[in-house]
């Protein structure tokens, strides 16, 4: 009995002499530079310790255990312990060494920035193509608020986390390849209330087929090189170059899209075209625009000076709107080798608009080149050419097409207003709009804006630059860069005799020019606290 005791007594003692055996080990990076913290962990416990300053460590596990040791910045490493000494050395974790596009066009890793980058690729700008490239960003990025007009060509409102001020500009800056682009004309000058309208530019004149990638920087800190005008952030959009492939590589992309109106407002389809429950009686000087008359089914005075049993038209603001057809086609060249790089590529935007008469055509011609000098030289230049015409892009506030299409009584028969105007009218009264608030109104007719009066508008636009950059050491560079923004945009604007509001017609012609010239020079020195990846 006494000899079974001892036995087992000299089996627990040799097996918790296993245990505890000690184990010492040293944790570095590939280059050998000790990484003080760095965890070590037994696999399956929460038993661990840490290393120290000179990267070194020791542990108390078993022989056949597995050790764990993982680092910030690394990848983990799983060691099964086999002697009592060991030596680890991690590798970098290239997820954590993501590249991204800042400031100046300077690329650097994500980990090592002191503000918000957020990055989109051009795959995911392009997943639904898209004129306005700033649509395709709504809902990739926390904070960026984009709202559209929603008229055909018009641009868009880019905001980061909210407006900054009451009455100044809020919007983001819009910096391509390194070089701001200017943004005048976003916003028309008119007054809001009554006439305003959203004519594209900036960022709308950017070819979402030519992106590479768009990185969105938020606050002060990632902006503060571009001044003062990047208070509200900034959107640095990366264009391609040309790659290298077998061959020329030649690509050609087609994309069909459809619109149609997604919301529209709740209408009431009890009662008549009228006012307090009552008719009205005369169209000459008892007539109006209010549809809270009596209820459908009774008889009452049209429009046309005719009496009518009223119906409701449930449809007569949806059935206005026509099916929107984006066709995008597409054409990008480019070739690349050791001495450099280029890329072609042409884009044609051709946009029938959901409001009827409106439409958009634009060509984009895009040439990059890079040329590699020599091994410390570098010659990087592009040159864009965008041209857009749009037809009858329709007004916003109080005087615009919206307006009068939503305030239809809705006992009214859309159809009964596409004949805007008598056939072959020779007096004045003859030319007056045909309306639904009676002739003496100065309420308008949808078809009359949309077919009659004419809005034209056409948008040339030269951005380009140029950058040479030297390499005078492995730490020492400098580039020099030169960016151009020039445009020109007409419009030409026909209100045609007989006008709800401008019965003697009218006509608005104006020719705009903007432009701007940037130049960058920076000098880039790269100091290493420790030994230089390089030697």
């Amino acid at each position: 009995m006494n000899k079974s005791i001892l036995s087992i007594f000299l089996s627990l003692a040799i097996s918790v002499t296993a245990y505890a055996q000690q184990i010492t080990g040293s944790v570095s990076d590939d280059n050998g530079i000790p990484l003080p913290g760095a965890s070590i962990v037994i696999q399956g416990t929460s038993d661990g310790v840490t290393s120290d300053f000179d990267g070194n460590f020791s542990i108390d596990t078993a022989q056949g255990s597995t050790l764990v040791i993982s680092y910030v910045g690394y990848e983990s490493q799983q060691i099964i312990v086999g002697s009592s000494s060991i030596t680890v050395q991690l590798t970098p974790d290239n997820a954590l060494d993501e590249v991204v596009v800042t400031a100046l066009g300077i690329s650097r890793e994500k980990k090592s920035l002191g503000y918000s980058v957020t990055e989109v690729s051009g795959d995911d700008i392009n997943t639904i193509k898209d004129n306005n490239i700033a649509s395709s960003l709504i809902g990739k990025v926390a904070g960026l608020n984009i709202t559209n007009s929603g008229t055909i060509g018009s641009g868009s409102r880019i905001t980061l986390r909210g407006n900054n001020s009451v009455n100044g500009m809020n919007q983001a800056l819009i910096v391509v390849d390194g070089v701001p682009i200017n943004a005048d004309g976003i916003e028309s000058n008119n007054n809001a209330d009554y006439s305003s309208y959203v004519t594209g530019g900036g960022i709308t004149d950017v070819n979402s087929n030519d992106i590479e990638s768009i990185s969105v920087l938020k606050g002060p800190n990632a902006s503060a090189l571009y001044g003062s005008r990047a208070g509200n952030g900034v959107i640095l959009i990366t264009t391609k170059t040309g790659s290298e492939a077998e061959g020329l590589g030649i690509s050609i992309n087609t994309n069909l899209t459809m619109d149609n109106p997604m919301y529209l407002p709740e209408f009431q389809n009890e009662y008549a075209q009228g006012t307090l429950g009552g008719a009205y009686t005369d169209i000459s000087t008892d007539f109006g625009s209010s549809s809270w008359g009596p209820k459908m089914g009774a008889q009452q005075m049209y429009f046309d000076g005719f009496p009518r049993t009223t119906q409701a038209y449930p449809d007569n603001v949806k059935d206005f709107f026509d099916t929107g057809i984006k066709a995008s086609t597409s054409l990008s060249i480019q070739d690349a080798s050791e001495k450099g790089s280029v890329r072609f590529s042409y884009t044609n935007n051709d946009h029938k608009g959901i409001i009827p008469s409106s439409t958009l055509v634009s060509h984009n011609f895009n040439l990059r080149g890079v040329m590699n000098l020599s091994d410390k030289l570098t010659v990087d230049a592009k040159a864009t050419y965008f041209t857009q015409e749009v037809n009858n892009r329709q007004f916003l506030g109080g005087e615009g097409i919206m307006g009068p299409l939503y305030q239809m009584p809705r006992s009214v028969d859309i159809k009964d207003l596409e004949q805007y105007q008598v056939d072959n009218p020779g007096t004045a009264e003859e030319y007056v709009v045909r309306n639904y608030a009676g002739p003496n109104s100065q309420t308008a007719n949808p078809y009359w804006m949309a077919n009659h009066d004419t809005q034209k508008e056409r948008r040339n636009r030269f951005f380009g630059f140029a950058k040479v950059n030297y390499e005078f050491t492995d730490w020492l560079s400098a580039f020099v860069r030169v960016g151009a923004d020039i445009t020109e945009m007409k419009n030409k604007t026909v209100t045609k005799p007989g006008h709800h509001f401008y019965r003697g017609g009218r006509m608005d012609v104006a020719t705009n020019s903007y432009g701007e010239l940037n130049t960058d020079v920076l000098i880039t020195c790269l100091l290493y606290t420790s030994p230089s990846p390089r030697d």
